[in-house]
């Protein structure tokens, strides 16, 4: 009798079992004992592996050296039994409990995992589904884990609504109508009993007093799908770590839309379909396109299906796109709006748009003209030398480029006065020979200039003859122009005061020569 004793005490009632079958099966045990039959909990040593739910056949009230069903359900609101099949209308909750037991002692499971796919469909007959399985599990495997359907059977056409918050885990054969529930492992709530993924129970010891189960509840309602979304983006090119309803950035850049889709009704939004406008000047950066962090196909231009949105659930669209060149932009800031959109059925298209500013900077221009008197071994460029008749000047035109955006095909001309004459060959840029007519209306193309970068032009002239010239000083004024696309000209001078003392065919030499 003490063995008898010990039998009941580990034996634990589950749920709504009463206490008159309770009374029942201790009489039948006592009754048992005094025959002498042996009664010890069936356990199985074959596998050294963990293998679960393996006593058969499965119970939905506590029987001796059985398990439960994998899921059960009540009907709460009626007071029903457990059982794989119940009866409900609208307005009714459900409780449902999904039972594991690992029957090989001195095993543990490994990531033990609790999962219910509930129906997305309004129904008469609504039919859930359990998952349970381990890493190392014999007979419960992701691939392949154990399930049990269990079937609801409405009174007219309603929906299965998840009550958020309601599932609580009952380990170590505790009771959920008296014990407390344990705290979630690993930072989990809960909920995650409905999700994709499961519940993570952790890892379970193999024998009786490892079993539970996990409880939650469901309401019965017509139900009604409902979506909201947001549309978001970043400057992948510039490094930006979060998403913003709004950013900036230059042309040639990538930046990174995300689509997030919230389910905020009362009921599975199902087929839920999102799509997506880009603004001309954006063009998608082919192999981007990502649900919940994994590659999908499909063109979201046109409409991509990310399928069912239990309520309280969000799936997030991500995708990258590229701005234009230059080219395609005025100087100003653009403003691009990328729209989105998401339907489920029975639902309306709803929209958010996110906005990338593009800026395209003006190009600027700045010039210096200077000279210096070759002839009298002048090194330095000024804005201002001294000079003779017949003697040779050198004029240097620096055009630096002073804005955020390349100057493109600037334009340099330049006005010699009457008196100083081109030397032929000394044109050059940046120290290179170059040719063309500086001195034409047009003058010469010399490309880009890109921000920050300068380009130098030199040329060497002759001073006209004394008879050109009255006594005294003459001021001979030398003016260079720049231009470039949208760029006005702009202009600087450099003189040389011609000196005449009055005497023809003077020689003027360098000192000291």
């Amino acid at each position: 009798m003490n063995f008898i004793k010990t039998q009941l005490n580990i034996l634990k009632i589950k749920l709504n079992a009463d206490w008159k079958k309770f009374i029942a099966i201790a009489v039948l045990m006592s009754t048992v004992g005094s025959l002498s039959w042996s009664l010890a909990p069936l356990s199985t040593f074959a596998s050294s592996n963990p293998r679960f739910n393996i006593f058969t056949p499965y119970t939905h009230t506590q029987t001796y050296n059985k398990d439960y069903f994998l899921l059960d359900i009540k009907n709460e609101t009626q007071n029903s039994n457990w059982n794989t099949s119940v009866s409900a209308n609208a307005g009714d909750t459900l409780v449902f409990s999904v039972y594991y037991h690992n029957g090989v002692n001195e095993t543990t499971a490994i990531n033990t995992k609790l999962k219910v796919a509930l129906p997305t469909n309004n129904g008469t007959s609504l039919t859930s589904t359990g998952y349970l399985w381990a890493d190392n599990a014999e007979n419960a495997t992701a691939s392949n884990p154990l399930t049990q359907t269990a079937t609801i059977n409405v009174s007219s056409s309603q929906n299965l609504s998840y009550i958020t918050g309601s599932a609580k885990w009952y380990p170590n054969q505790t009771d959920w109508r008296t014990d407390s529930p344990a705290s979630w492992p690993f930072g989990q709530t809960g909920d995650e009993i409905v999700g994709s993924s499961g519940v993570n129970i952790g890892n379970i010891q193999g024998c009786w007093e490892f079993s539970g189960y996990v409880i939650f509840k469901v309401k019965i309602s017509t139900g009604n799908p409902a979506l909201t979304i947001s549309k978001n983006v970043k400057n992948n090119t510039f490094g930006q770590t979060s998403y913003a309803d709004s950013t900036s950035a230059n042309p040639n850049e990538e930046v990174s839309y995300q689509i997030n889709v919230h389910s905020t009704g009362t009921a599975t939004a199902t087929n839920v379909k999102v799509r997506d406008i880009l603004p001309n000047n954006m063009s998608f950066v082919s192999g981007t396109l990502k649900l919940d962090g994994v590659s999908i196909t499909g063109n979201i231009f046109s409409e991509v299906n990310i399928g069912s949105i239990p309520v309280g659930d969000t799936k997030v669209i991500t995708f990258s796109a590229r701005v234009a060149g230059e080219s395609n932009f005025p100087i100003r800031i653009t403003t691009l709006i990328n729209t989105a959109y998401a339907k489920a059925d029975s639902g309306s298209e709803i929209s958010d748009a996110a906005t990338v500013n593009v800026s395209k900077s003006a190009p600027c221009l700045s010039i210096i003209k200077d000279v210096r008197n070759e002839t009298s071994g002048e090194t330095n460029y000024i804005n201002l030398t001294t000079a003779h008749p017949k003697q040779e000047v050198s004029f240097r035109i620096q055009v630096k480029s002073t804005g955020e955006a390349t100057a493109n095909n600037v334009r340099i001309r330049d006005i010699l006065p009457s008196r100083i004459t081109f030397k032929t060959g000394t044109l050059k840029i940046n120290g290179t020979s170059a040719t063309g007519d500086l001195f034409s209306g047009s003058g010469i193309n010399i490309n880009s200039i890109a921000s920050g970068e300068t380009k130098t032009i030199t040329f060497t002239g002759t001073i006209a003859r004394e008879a050109s010239f009255v006594r005294g000083t003459t001021n001979l004024v030398n003016t260079a122009y720049t231009s470039a696309d949208s760029v006005s000209e702009i202009s600087d001078t450099a003189s040389v005061d011609v000196v005449y003392s009055g005497c023809s065919d003077e020689i003027y030499r360098p000192a000291g020569r």
